[in-house]
């Protein structure tokens, strides 16, 4: 889902979180990249800042969880996608 949106994901190796890299193409850091997404597609991710001993490691980076129905997801996937269709970008 949100390698669509531009985010570089890594595999997971079992868990049920997946920390991922901001497109290159925005300037913004990662807590404005997560507020993006929770006000105009209400989808939560959290900043990568929280995750790193320095902040400054973090801040290219968001974390997302997927652990959550398959309903839940899909209805994820479909609002980032109206988002991206809003800013002129078809994912």
């Amino acid at each position: 889902i949100f390698s669509e949106f531009g985010l570089d994901c890594g595999v997971t190796e079992g868990g049920c979180y997946v920390m991922a890299e901001l497109p290159t193409a925005t300037d913004t850091d990662s807590a404005g990249f997560a507020d993006l997404l929770r006000t105009q597609a209400k989808v939560m991710i959290a900043p990568g800042t929280f995750f790193y001993t320095d902040p400054r490691d973090g801040a290219r980076f968001v974390r997302i969880a997927f652990n959550k129905s398959p309903h839940t997801l899909d209805e994820a996937q479909n609002r980032l996608r109206q988002v991206a269709l809003r800013a002129g970008r078809e994912i």
